[in-house]
């Protein structure tokens, strides 16, 4: 409650996502900001997960480090156990401070362990706890980046070139990424090559934001709550809110990016020639006298790398699409605008299906429905296309949309939309 109340001095786009970069609180949160994120390979920052864990820890470790190894140990565990409750004992939050709960114990027992043996013993434990965990979309997640981060990340940094902080940075977001993108095949369909540089953009921010939330952002949370000092706790979030319109800004930047799109037809050939130019390469650096040799086969690697990702299908659709979750789409070409048509069936989970499909903008977007019950969803899809025109029914609540009030043609590359206003809707048929 604190955090929430360390919110309210921010906007009310801002509060939503700041809460959910903080504590994982995700509900004030509209559709479109949540599409935008998931489209863009962001989503996970949007929940609870080990990083958070890792930034609560880092505000109280200078109190910790004061107190002997049985005080410190209790007092990890009790920030552990309280964070956990506080974010409603989401399995991410699980993995996370299982594990941070065991490495802390064996450093008070004087034999630290390993990260790969610290994740093993904390997923065998939470397993063997609850074996439905197994069934959840974000321990597996969590799991996969964190095996990610601790096997394939150290080897990429070894090998990429450029300053360090740079090379820890792109090879840490990069092994996480490889990580978990067959889960994210498998579960969410294809995802947008787009995902690495928009973490590398946003995740510095995002771990500030979530220091912040942790320390300045309860102080401005008293202030707002106990001492009802609104100007101040305005002024105290003020860098939180900067950090978080970055976030924001990054997402809205990469979901309308024309980037490829990894798909599973294409994921397993690129799995697949990605270990073996490892294996070779690693028989040719073996080999001091092939040179030449190396420096081909890197050419040849980056070569065959871009080639399987350009391969994969393009955001951009050329073709009509008719969403089942209640929206129709036409593409442009020289003479003709792109056009989007929401149904009255129209369901919220249509922002993330427009994405996943490349559709991400539109010069016509065209409502049959318009009251205010459907008013929170239509306002996310006119932030989430960006639309030059909207047409809604004559006695519509949209903001910024033009009623139709009588039959209106729109020219498509074929067909016409005939828009008729009938009663409180629009009805839209091709001819």
């Amino acid at each position: 409650e604190v955090v929430q109340a360390g919110a309210r001095s921010l906007g009310e786009d801002t509060a939503a996502l700041y809460l959910g970069l903080v504590i994982g609180d995700d509900r004030a949160q509209s559709t479109a900001q949540q599409a935008r994120f998931r489209a863009t390979g962001l989503s996970h920052l949007l929940a609870v997960s080990g990083q958070n864990v890792a930034f609560v820890l880092l505000v109280v470790g200078p109190g910790l480090r004061r107190m002997g190894p049985i005080g410190r140990l209790a007092g990890t565990g009790g920030v552990l156990v309280v964070f956990a409750l506080a974010t409603g004992l989401e399995p991410s939050v699980m993995r996370a401070t299982a594990t941070a709960a065991i490495g802390a114990w064996s450093i008070s027992l004087g034999r630290p362990a390993s990260g790969v043996h610290l994740l093993s013993l904390a997923v065998g434990l939470l397993i063997l706890i609850d074996p439905f965990l197994v069934e959840s979309i974000g321990f597996r997640l969590s799991v996969a980046a964190s095996c990610g981060m601790l096997l394939l990340a150290p080897s990429l940094v070894r090998r990429l070139p450029g300053p360090r902080w740079v090379a820890e940075a792109v090879g840490t977001t990069l092994g996480a990424q490889l990580a978990v993108l067959p889960l994210l095949l498998v579960s969410f369909g294809p995802v947008s090559s787009v995902s690495v540089p928009a973490n590398l953009l946003a995740g510095w921010a995002a771990g500030l934001v979530m220091t912040w939330g942790m320390s300045a952002g309860l102080a401005a949370g008293l202030l707002e709550r106990q001492l009802h000092r609104s100007a101040l706790a305005e002024v105290v979030q003020r860098p939180a809110g900067w950090l978080v319109d970055w976030v924001d800004g990054v997402a809205r930047w990469a979901s309308h990016v024309p980037a490829p799109v990894v798909s599973a037809a294409t994921a397993g050939p690129a799995i697949g020639s990605a270990l073996v130019i490892w294996t070779v390469a690693g028989w040719v650096r073996s080999r001091p006298q092939a040179k030449v040799t190396r420096t081909r086969l890197s050419l040849a690697s980056a070569m065959l790398v871009l080639i399987l990702v350009l391969v994969s299908a393009d955001r951009a659709p050329s073709a009509h699409i008719r969403f089942p979750d209640g929206a129709s789409y036409w593409p442009p070409d020289d003479q003709h605008p792109s056009v989007v048509v929401i149904t009255a069936e129209a369901k919220s989970a249509l922002p993330a299906a427009l994405l996943d499909a490349g559709v991400d903008s539109t010069d016509i977007l065209v409502f049959e429905r318009g009251d205010r019950v459907a008013r929170p969803l239509l306002s996310d899809l006119i932030d989430l296309l960006a639309p030059g025109l909207v047409l809604a029914p004559p006695d519509h609540v949209i903001s910024g949309a033009y009623a139709v009030l009588a039959p209106a043609r729109i020219d498509l590359n074929g067909p016409q939309l005939l828009i008729e206003p009938v009663g409180h809707r629009l009805r839209v048929s091709s001819e």
